[in-house]
């Protein structure tokens, strides 16, 4: 058995549906749940729901033989929007069939985050940080561009595609950078600057935006938002 999130769904007959999901042990792939009667009354994962499943190989899709709820995440309002984020970046993102199960365990605890209510920010900005870091994107929190350490008397600019870059008139602080550095270190030290915040969403928002190919829908939900 294997855990598993469904990261969306979609009909693909009568009481059959196609499955995008994000498992520890298989990476994301695509499986398909056994074609019910309307009166059987058998349970089919959805969002935010963390299963554990087996599947065999079908004539299209691996097709799910069992799946068993482990633990479902209860998430309304502002908390759904910023699950659909994650959904969306992991669909828009991952390969196929490649294992991360660190990824895994960060989603599953952002969720369980966000569940509990509170400031969505600093769980939106911890997965954003690790899913870049899981595919090769991570930023540097510690060096500039020229490999030289962050200086909090200093200001940066940010390149996706070279990293924080030493400038006199820069929008960023060093000591903000490094706050946030600290905080990925040790979560008990929360930054309480905002400033710190809207650099993290700033720099991590370039970062991603460099890698997707269009804009993402999630985002179009927010009109005042921590996304």
């Amino acid at each position: 058995m294997k855990k598993l999130f469904v990261l969306q769904r979609q009909p693909v007959g009568e009481h059959q549906f196609l499955l995008d999901v994000f498992s520890a042990e298989a990476g994301r792939l695509a499986v398909v749940t056994p074609r019910r009667s309307a009166k059987q009354n058998t349970f089919t994962p959805d969002c935010f729901q963390q299963c554990q499943a087996d599947w065999r190989a079908g004539e299209d899709w691996p097709n799910i033989k069992v799946v068993q709820l482990q633990q479902r995440f209860e998430l309304a309002g502002n908390a759904l929007y910023c699950g659909l984020y994650l959904n969306e970046l992991l669909v828009r993102l991952l390969s196929r069939n490649e294992p991360l199960p660190v990824l895994f365990q960060v989603y599953r605890s952002v969720l369980n985050g966000l569940q509990q209510g509170g400031s969505a920010e600093p769980w939106l900005r911890l997965f954003e940080h690790q899913l870049l870091l899981q595919l090769g994107y991570g930023v540097s929190w510690q060096y500039d561009s020229l490999q030289r350490q962050i200086d909090a008397r200093q200001c940066y600019q940010f390149n996706a595609q070279e990293g924080f870059v030493l400038h006199g008139a820069g929008q960023y602080s060093g000591a903000d950078i490094l706050a946030f550095k600290t905080w990925l270190q040790d979560f008990s030290r929360l930054p309480a600057s905002v400033s710190v915040w809207q650099m993290a969403k700033q720099v991590l928002r370039l970062s991603l935006e460099n890698i997707l190919e269009r804009p993402l829908v999630s985002r179009e939900l927010f009109t005042a938002t921590s996304l």
